[in-house]
């Protein structure tokens, strides 16, 4: 077993799949962190999808994902050289295509990231909520700012939802879901709540944070859609 490990290593397609991985798992270990903290913005969702999946298709087309910053494929054009592994280790053929593998598998970490982020519209009219620039808008651009994405955010959630899933005999099944919010009350207190951002001037650094503030009871009977 050892000698065939070591045979698999001494190929040169095992080396140009380590070093590639070790560019390819960078942007998904990053987004990967991004899910994980505490106080998630969900303002920054789409953005942070958006640059994972455009690292990968950079890696997948051989070019640099930011210009003047070397890559560990870069990096192998000079440890790998005609069949030498930095200079001393004899490394040998493989049968197995490399191009074609990196593709297939940076493919196939796209396809994943984005098959579990569908709706981008829906994941963008979100950031609405940050409330971040209402501080700087006149009362006029305070009227409109935001309506097109609260009314994507209607569409979604104030409407009757139906979900298929599979049972245990893997009969394709469907479930109702009544909509979350009314729609008519969340365009009112929309306009209410802008403007009680602006008066008071609350941070909006973080939504989490944010939106906490908006938990008090006074709160929930001003804008109660928006404090479910």
């Amino acid at each position: 077993m050892a000698v065939g490990l070591r045979k698999k290593m001494s190929e040169d397609f095992f080396i140009q799949m380590t070093y590639s991985l070790m560019d390819i798992l960078q942007p998904v270990m990053q987004l990967n962190l991004f899910f994980q903290k505490k106080d998630l913005d969900i303002g920054t969702v789409q953005s942070n999808i958006d640059a994972a999946v455009r690292v990968l298709k950079a890696l997948r087309n051989d070019t640099a994902p930011t210009p003047g910053q070397p890559t560990f494929q870069d990096q192998l054009k000079e440890d790998l050289i005609d069949g030498l592994f930095r200079g001393h280790h004899v490394i040998t053929k493989s049968r197995h295509i490399f191009s074609s593998t990196k593709n297939a598998y940076v493919d196939g970490l796209i396809d994943n990231i984005e098959s579990r982020f569908p709706n981008q519209e829906l994941m963008t009219s979100m950031c609405v909520l940050g409330m971040r620039p209402v501080s700087l808008l006149t009362d006029q651009d305070l009227a409109d700012w935001g309506n097109d994405s609260i009314e994507v955010l209607i569409s979604h959630f104030g409407v009757e939802q139906v979900h298929t899933y599979k049972d245990d005999q893997q009969v394709v099944q469907k479930v109702k879901a009544g909509s979350v919010i009314n729609p008519q009350q969340t365009r009112n207190e929309w306009m209410s709540l802008k403007k009680v951002v602006k008066a008071h001037g609350y941070p909006r650094r973080s939504t989490a944070e944010f939106w906490g503030i908006y938990s008090s009871s006074i709160m929930k009977r001003i804008i109660p859609t928006y404090c479910i």
